[in-house]
């Protein structure tokens, strides 16, 4: 097993919520244009996923704020 860099958001729970993240607006709206994340819904599923699975602990923990400030439906 390949060692985890501990900055890495490795944690299946944080990729598994970016992923769902860069995928649609939890808000229903196509891709708003003020979201963090607008560029990286235009990009292919590959690359979603590298990018979730590339973001460290706190990038993570920040979208996922934000999401969770914006969108009532996830808190």
């Amino acid at each position: 097993m390949p060692p985890q860099n501990a900055d890495v958001a490795v944690a299946p729970d944080y990729t598994a919520l970016l992923m769902g993240l860069a995928m649609n607006c939890p808000m229903g709206q196509d891709n708003p244009v003020a979201c963090p994340l607008h560029s990286i819904r235009d990009r292919t599923l590959v690359q979603r996923f590298e990018w979730a699975k590339s973001r460290t602990r706190e990038e993570a923990a920040n979208l996922v704020g934000f999401h969770k400030y914006c969108c009532p439906r996830m808190k």
